[in-house]
């Protein structure tokens, strides 16, 4: 009996040591290896030996493969310079010592993207910098002037037009009102309407009413302009007031004919 249990504790012994060694030879052994294997990076940018024709990330990602190193996209350029999907740079460089399973960040080429220039004339200054900025453009050069039909910060004229295709990154030139110059006054015309409609037109041009005098009109609403002391489309270097001739109608003096 005591001989069979001896037998069978060194049988198990056996077995127990037999599984580890495999253990290690398998697991272990390999995993200390790899662990301390380094590699020197290839270069699959190109950046280094600039010869050769340039690697697509396809192609890159197989030449890492073979090192037991792994090709992820870092960052996307839009360009026309490069073929698309072609690799532009890496990270870690080409030659850098690096243990296996390690990422290599790459840079890949893409199709330069083409965007439609939007309408910005009319809009305000604000607007039109919002939307370029929005699809990829951005605005390289801004011209102010005054102009007496388009108000304070809105937008003139842009180049290019709307419509055309730029690449985005492009670059957009505005010109941008700066509203009414400081010494134009310019004297609407305000034949026929009230003298309320006068004021308001009046004060929209910086002007102001100077003085009134009536004259009889049957044929006019009392207290319509029937002249201008300026010709409208006059353009004033300072705010002069503005006299008018006003409508109305003598009741008496209608009465009377009536009567006769």
């Amino acid at each position: 009996m005591l001989i069979r249990t001896i037998f069978r504790i060194i049988g198990a012994f056996l077995i127990v040591a037999g599984i580890a060694f495999i253990a290690f030879d398998k697991i272990t052994m390999p995993m200390y290896v790899a662990s301390s294997r380094v590699i020197s990076l290839p270069d699959v940018s190109g950046q280094t030996t600039k010869s050769g024709p340039m690697m697509t990330f396809e192609e890159a990602s197989k030449e890492l493969n073979k090192y037991d190193l792994k090709a992820v996209v870092e960052f996307v350029k839009y360009t026309s310079k490069y073929p698309p999907e072609t690799i532009l740079d890496q990270y870690p460089r080409a030659g850098r010592k690096v243990k296996p399973g390690r990422k290599v960040r790459l840079t890949v080429a893409k199709e330069e993207k083409m965007v439609k220039v939007p309408k910005l004339v009319g809009q305000s200054l604000r607007h039109a910098q919002l939307k370029i900025d929005e699809i990829g453009l951005h605005m390289d050069t801004l011209l102010k002037d005054y102009d007496t039909r388009v108000p304070l910060d809105v937008v003139r004229w842009q180049n290019p037009n709307s419509g055309n295709l730029l690449r985005k990154g492009s670059g957009v030139k505005l010109g941008v009102s700066l509203g009414r110059p400081p010494d134009f006054f310019e004297v609407p015309n305000m034949i026929g309407i009230t003298l309320a409609e006068a004021k308001k037109e009046l004060a929209k041009e910086g002007l102001r009413v100077g003085k009134i005098s009536r004259e009889q009109d049957e044929d006019k609403i009392p207290n319509t302009v029937l002249r201008q002391s300026v010709e409208p489309g006059t353009v004033l270097r300072k705010p002069l007031p503005i006299d008018l001739t006003l409508s109305f109608i003598d009741m008496s003096d209608l009465r009377n004919r009536l009567t006769d």
